[in-house]
């Protein structure tokens, strides 16, 4: 969908991955992509750490932090 997920104008939340759009914390710490359009962009395992929320409440649930290899997984 062209202009997703900033042009979202629907009524549902829609939770989406593999984005690669993790917002940082000053510390560093990976977190959910929130927009207020009720869009929530969970991908943050390239940041090293795995994602879920919980609705309708919004609580995030997240892994400690892994060390990716040379690799990348």
């Amino acid at each position: 969908m062209d202009g997703f997920p900033d042009q979202y104008r629907g009524e549902d939340r829609i939770v989406y991955g593999h984005w690669g759009n993790a917002v940082e914390d000053m510390n560093g710490w990976p977190l959910p992509c929130a927009k207020p359009n009720r869009t929530y962009g969970i991908d943050t395992i390239a940041k090293g750490v795995l994602t879920a929320m919980r609705f309708p409440d919004g609580k995030i649930f997240q892994s400690e932090r892994y060390q990716l290899n040379q690799a990348g997984s």
